[in-house]
């Protein structure tokens, strides 16, 4: 470990997370659907490249959630779909896994907790036309949002603090 920064080598990223999230769940004794899990599990994969968790936003460019949601609200289903996604991922992700790193350092965590949480209930109304199951795990996402984030950090807690993951 060099300062704050702990890396880990693993070779199956995906088996990694499952295993991590199965412990984080029963830490903070929360149930998720097994479709939520599996939403959860691919999301954190997909964030392991910076490409994936930077997509659409330029380097160093702050991240407004107004904005965002402006942009989704004027946008098709398909694409507020994707901008809704992005906007509760990005917070699950961030506010889960990096204490010291604000979305904006201008707007108190809540705000993104709140915004999250919405956009999650938004992503869950668009599905509803599509895809049930996708609603059905979208709502969820929503209902349980800061609980989500509770286990997050409950996942890098632990792994920080367990030599077997290294």
């Amino acid at each position: 470990m060099c300062g704050d920064l702990m890396v880990f080598l693993v070779k199956n990223s995906h088996s990694y997370f499952s295993e991590s999230l199965q412990k984080a769940l029963e830490i903070n004794k929360l149930n998720l659907s097994e479709s939520a899990q599996i939403y959860l599990i691919y999301m954190l994969d997909d964030f392991i490249s910076a490409e994936r968790t930077f997509a659409g936003i330029e380097r160093k460019e702050q991240i407004y959630f107004t904005d965002l949601l402006n942009r989704a609200l004027d946008s098709s289903d398909q694409e507020a779909l994707r901008i809704f996604r992005y906007m509760g991922d990005i917070s699950l992700y961030l506010l889960g896994f990096f204490k010291k790193i604000s979305l904006n350092k201008k707007m108190p965590s809540s705000y993104y907790i709140s915004m999250s949480s919405l956009a999650y209930s938004q992503a869950s109304y668009i599905s509803r036309l599509y895809a049930a199951n996708n609603a059905a795990i979208f709502l969820e996402l929503s209902e349980q949002f800061i609980f989500i984030v509770e286990t997050f950090k409950n996942m890098s807690f632990h792994n920080s603090s367990n030599n077997n993951f290294l």
